[in-house]
């Protein structure tokens, strides 16, 4: 099952906290699949905002944990229960811990010309883990990419690889390259996590990091971070306030389609993290789309294929709350209901195996029998707009 989660600026958060973080990450190592872990910060956030290939690649990932403190006041302000972020340090060295000891292979891709040298790096990973396999490869951003270094990795076969290149290089060149090195199961960005480990960078004192005063450390320390720590604090700050305000007044806008076979069978769809939870496929409208470009867009994602197209619209859209608990920032969501014919088979149904887990045709009267309870209601809307369209007697 994957974690609660919630989109801001239309990237996908990850409500977990620590513990639960370290279970999601003892299954990822227990398969034999890659799997990429962020570590997302009001920085990383605002620059997907305005960065779509870096947001596409934070939402490829399997899990993004909440880090710093701006985010996770605001993801318990929207209901998430949680109590301190979910640092790339802290998970930096816990990975390292459970590398040791179950004797798994760690790679660290360095980065030419970081604050840490590659031969420091190497002497503070041994002198605190001494038992564990581990290699440094180092590679400017330029080379990164260059097949001599992709073929140096798979050589030395690692479960784990931890890139220090910083964002948004890194969570990109992961996602992109994932598939490259056939023994991975762990792959994470840790900026200059390891930086605290070789002693070129002093953290704060945990006392401060409990109350949330981290970043004033790091100014304090290094006063040419002030433009970042503006970000991260004040236009972060403001940016979180909207996101509040609107989860209690605004509602998103969500296309819904549903999909039209020749027999006149419809199709639904069952929730990845609930599988008896039976809707249509739908999703979010990004800025600056139509709902009909939405609708599209997002079908094609959650089907893997774009073997349809739009015959009709219902006459107006629908509009619901939130249930109570979940976390979301929105009150609600406005849904725009499109209706489309089917072009292809089943063979061509690909479904994105993190929202959905799987797929029936059934007929438009069953509907409201067949969709979970709480979509009955929309589901004995789309009946009745599929008459006046036509489409059923």
């Amino acid at each position: 099952m994957f974690p609660r989660h919630c989109y801001l600026f239309e990237t996908r958060v990850d409500v977990v906290t620590f513990k639960e973080t370290l279970g999601y990450l003892d299954r990822f190592l227990a398969s034999q699949q890659p799997h990429i872990i962020t570590t997302l910060n009001p920085e990383i956030l605002l620059e997907a905002k305005k960065n779509k290939p870096y947001r596409d690649a934070l939402n490829e990932a399997d899990l993004n944990v909440p880090d710093g403190t701006g985010l996770t006041w605001l993801l318990r302000m929207l209901g998430g229960r949680l109590e301190h972020p979910v640092t790339g340090a802290d998970m930096t060295l816990r990975l390292l811990l459970k590398a040791q000891k179950h004797q798994l292979r760690v790679a660290v891709f360095h980065r030419l010309n970081g604050l840490s040298s590659k031969g420091e790096l190497v002497r503070a990973v041994k002198e605190r883990y001494p038992e564990l396999a581990f290699f440094v490869i180092s590679a400017s951003t330029e080379e990164a990419s260059e097949q001599a270094v992709l073929e140096s990795l798979k050589r030395h076969q690692p479960d784990i690889i931890l890139v220090d290149f910083g964002a948004p290089y890194q969570e990109q060149w992961l996602v992109q390259h994932k598939h490259a090195v056939p023994s991975l199961r762990v792959g994470m960005g840790i900026g200059g996590s390891l930086d605290y480990l070789t002693g070129r960078q002093k953290r704060a004192p945990r006392a401060l990091r409990n109350i949330g005063l981290e970043w004033l450390w790091r100014l304090a320390r290094q006063p040419a971070r002030l433009p970042r720590i503006w970000r991260a604090v004040a236009v972060f700050g403001k940016e979180a306030i909207k996101i509040v305000w609107q989860s209690k007044y605004r509602y998103r806008q969500n296309a819904l389609g549903v999909i039209r076979r020749a027999d006149g069978k419809v199709l639904v769809v069952s929730r990845a993290s609930d599988p008896a939870h039976w809707q249509f496929p739908q999703g979010g409208i990004s800025s600056g789309e139509t709902s009909e470009e939405g609708v599209l867009r997002e079908l094609q994602e959650e089907l893997g294929c774009a073997t349809f197209t739009i015959e009709g619209k219902a006459a107006k859209t629908y509009t619901y709350n939130w249930p109570k608990g979940q976390i979301q920032s929105f009150r609600g969501q406005e849904q725009h209901i499109f209706f489309l014919a089917w072009h292809g088979s089943d063979a061509a149904l690909h479904l994105e195996k993190r929202e959905l887990s799987g797929y029936q045709w059934i007929n438009p009267q069953d509907i409201p029998a067949i969709v979970h309870p709480v979509r009955r209601e929309v589901g004995e809307y789309i009946v009745t707009e599929m008459k006046r369209l036509q489409f059923i007697t």
